[in-house]
């Protein structure tokens, strides 16, 4: 093998047996001679283009050219070498000569670099002396410019719970020209602010020019966004899609539980159930109610409620029936959860007293262990309840039948009859009671069951007098 001094270059030593292109980088340690010819080597930028303003551009500037340059035109090169006492030739695409002493010389070039246009050359150009050839030095010189294969959005898809949007893309001609025709940028913009937001795109899969790429949004700041994806490839050509509006929601739902439209406290006396409302928000997207309980009472209640709609994001619960309470102690707790469409979730818990509207509260009625109606010597029931005249809500008097519950605690000693009407303890039956035309009412109330001692206590509820 033979060599001029100098040939580091694994370009100049290639294998004459080999199956396929190849070479290798000779290293060597020689002191040349201060007699001898020094190699010809390219200098300074190696190659200038002449473009269409009459400018001299170094080569390096056209090595990859983005499409936003376009479109220029090259006309000449001008080669650049070390001088030498001795004539230089270039050889390659173009030609020239260089006279002893000099440094560059010129050939004519044509690259029409134009809008819509692709190109690749990749030319190896050698400079030797032309008595000598074989003291020579070579260099690639490489152009290109891609202006017609343009990234292509095929798909977008966003994963609300993970908040990962899917972008399915391609390139025509993926992976040529050593890999710059290529996908390289992936970023998303808001439309709604004109800017760039955080994410940048991971490519999760690159097969013959179809990429997947992966925006993770979990790190976004919570807002609404207009989302439009950008992908850039290797030569800047830009293609954009709009996906449209994505809200990011990190914050779970507020809760609001008033009673007659006043916040509702520790110490706030709830009159009914169906004054309590709970009103939800949320900065971005829907909330929505995923459980509501009631715990504590007087019987230790522990119940899940359903809830129906009371107005925009308000709810009321639907409640079985409840005791009063009378003491600290046997205060009633609602805890509601909420959430997101974005699986946000908060469990928010008050607590409250409460009594019925239109409470009648008695004292303790002492009977005797008989399940029968017993009354005085003077026709008048042992216990009773008795009532005045009732009055609907609009001041007329209360007439006819009416429809009541009678419900006995569960931790009741034993059941109660009342006006045909028998409830065991933990029960709630229907019970008609016959105001007549609004007479004064006097109904005996017994144990349902002989025998049994202790205490029982019962409600008498009319929703509605009518």
């Amino acid at each position: 093998m033979t060599l001029p001094y100098g040939s580091i270059n694994g370009d100049m030593a290639r294998m004459a047996n080999f199956g396929q292109w190849g070479g290798y980088y000779p290293s060597y340690s020689l002191v040349l001679n201060p007699s001898a010819n020094q190699t010809p080597a390219f200098a300074g930028t190696w190659v200038d283009f002449l473009d269409d303003k009459g400018n001299w551009v170094k080569w390096k500037d056209f090595e990859s050219v983005a499409s936003s340059r376009l479109p220029i035109k090259i006309s000449r090169l001008r080669f650049n070498v070390e001088a030498r006492p001795f004539a230089q030739e270039i050889g390659g695409k173009a030609t020239c000569t260089i006279p002893a002493g000099k440094t560059s010389c010129e050939a004519p070039e044509t690259f029409d670099m134009a809008l819509g246009t692709q190109g690749y050359n990749r030319i190896l150009y050698f400079v030797r002396s032309i008595s000598n050839p074989i003291l020579r030095s070579e260099q690639w010189i490489m152009t290109r410019w891609n202006n017609k294969q343009l990234p292509v959005i095929n798909s977008i898809s966003y994963d609300e719970t993970n908040k990962q949007l899917d972008v399915l893309a391609s390139l025509e001609g993926d992976g040529n020209w050593f890999d710059s025709v290529s996908l390289r940028e992936f970023y998303l913009s808001d439309k709604n602010t004109g800017t760039r937001m955080s994410p940048t795109g991971v490519i999760k899969s690159r097969i013959s020019g179809n990429y997947t790429i992966a925006y993770d949004l979990s790190r976004q700041s919570e807002g609404k966004y207009n989302v439009e994806v950008n992908i850039r490839d290797f030569f800047q050509n830009q293609t954009n899609k709009t996906f449209g509006e994505i809200a990011l929601d990190n914050t779970p739902p507020t809760v609001a539980i008033t009673f007659d439209g006043k916040p509702v406290k520790d110490d706030t006396v709830v009159y009914g159930l169906e004054n309590l409302r709970i009103a939800l928000a949320d900065n971005l997207t829907t909330p929505r109610i995923t459980r509501l309980q009631l715990v504590g009472g007087p019987t230790a209640d522990n119940v899940e409620l359903t809830w129906s709609p009371a107005g925009k994001d308000t709810y009321m619960p639907e409640y079985p029936r409840l005791f009063p309470n009378f003491e600290p102690s046997e205060n009633y707790s609602i805890s509601v959860t909420v959430a997101d469409s974005q699986s946000n979730t908060k469990t928010y818990t008050q607590k409250f007293s409460y009594l019925p509207n239109n409470l009648v509260q008695l004292h303790n009625l002492r009977t005797l262990s008989v399940s029968s109606p017993l009354k005085t010597t003077d026709g008048v029931p042992l216990a009773y309840l008795s009532t005045n005249v009732l009055r609907k809500t609009n001041g007329e008097i209360a007439k006819g039948v009416q429809n009541a519950t009678l419900t006995v605690r569960k931790d009741a000693a034993f059941g109660i009859k009342f006006n045909g009407a028998q409830a065991a303890p933990g029960e709630s039956v229907e019970v008609q009671i016959d105001m007549g035309q609004g007479d004064n009412l006097l109904l005996p109330v017994y144990p349902s069951e002989n025998g049994k001692v202790g205490t029982s206590e019962f409600m008498i509820q009319i929703d509605e007098l009518k």
